[in-house]
């Protein structure tokens, strides 16, 4: 944590010096949850446990998806423009619950001259950019596919373009490693204002096993409606096929989506993600689905309190469905 604070005071003299205008921005949050099973990852759901038995229930306080960061903007006598985006939350190493670790979501340099982009950094996702309005963390996992990793994006105009870091999901262990040989390939086509089509293709590697990976996305957004739809292979380092890249000699397929409709305060969204299970063993995690409403009451302008009921279910093949319903109650104060 003292190196964490003390790169941070660097970041913010830098930037000072540079005279760019700092931004900062951020909120605190929250959640009390109660589940009626267990999850993996707990407060973030991954997938339901097969645990057995019907006394599973859980409750707990977090405060994890508290996030901070700044932001800066330059313009250059040329009018080009480089901004930079810092952010962490506190998602980090889940070795004590009682005191979370800080997590990188965002640390990049954008610079923009004419009709072309560049980023470099740790940036969203091209692949899947999108994901549910929901309140619980568990949307960007349990449902949907793309997430954040260091990368470089050229854009221009309705296309982008990256090269980014590979990761594997060791099925064992659970953990994201970065075992490939090259680095990943993504891109995204904006059809128009509301629609666009994105993919990425990589290789993924076990030993004495190497395959292909790929994925295809196309997303939809408007003012009161999200959608995605995707399919792909050894989707696993971005939470496609549910941890599973490689079965065996074979690449594990998945195909999914989900769709949020959103009206003022209120939102509400389902989806669903399901692997051939052709290539998984008995026992296997073959399907995701997800439920979920969610409020945001306005208390004060910068203050909000959100109730949201989640209902998860993971399958397992030759075995029973898992479900879990969850309440939870989230307080999120914008500075």
């Amino acid at each position: 944590m003292k190196k964490f604070i003390f790169m941070f005071l660097v970041a913010i003299a830098f930037t000072t010096i540079y005279s760019a205008e700092l931004d900062f921005f951020g909120f605190y949050q929250m959640d009390m949850i109660y589940d009626s099973s267990q999850t993996h990852m707990g407060d973030a759901v991954y997938f339901v446990k097969p645990t057995g038995g019907s006394d599973n229930d859980e409750f707990t306080f977090t405060a994890r998806q508290t996030r901070f960061g700044f932001k800066t903007d330059k313009i250059y006598e040329d009018n080009s423009t480089l901004n930079t985006m810092f952010a962490v939350d506190f998602f980090g190493k889940n070795d004590a619950d009682i005191s979370p670790h800080v997590r990188l979501r965002h640390a990049f340099i954008q610079y923009k001259n004419g009709d072309e982009t560049f980023i470099m950094g740790q940036h969203n996702d091209l692949f899947s950019g999108l994901y549910p309005k929901s309140v619980d963390a568990s949307g960007r996992l349990f449902i949907n596919v793309g997430f954040r990793r260091p990368m470089f994006i050229y854009q221009k105009n309705s296309l982008s373009l990256a090269m980014a870091r590979a990761y594997s999901l060791d099925a064992a262990s659970e953990a994201l490693t970065s075992l490939a040989e090259s680095p990943d390939f993504q891109f995204k086509y904006e059809l128009n204002k509301k629609l666009s089509l994105s993919g990425v293709f990589g290789k993924r590697e076990i030993p004495g096993v190497r395959t292909d990976m790929y994925g295809i996305s196309a997303e939809y957004s408007s003012k009161n409606i999200s959608a995605e739809i995707y399919s792909g292979e050894a989707l696993a380092g971005y939470f496609g096929s549910i941890g599973y890249d490689i079965k065996g000699a074979d690449a594990v397929k998945c195909s999914g989506g989900w769709i949020n409709y959103k009206t003022g305060n209120l939102s509400f969204g389902l989806g669903t993600q399901v692997n051939d299970n052709d290539t998984l063993a008995a026992g296997d995690r073959e399907s995701n689905s997800m439920v979920f409403i969610s409020k945001e009451i306005k208390v004060k302008p910068d203050f909000f309190v959100i109730p949201e009921i989640s209902y998860y279910k993971t399958g397992y093949k030759n075995a029973s469905d898992v479900e879990d319903i969850r309440f939870s109650l989230s307080s999120r104060f914008y500075f």
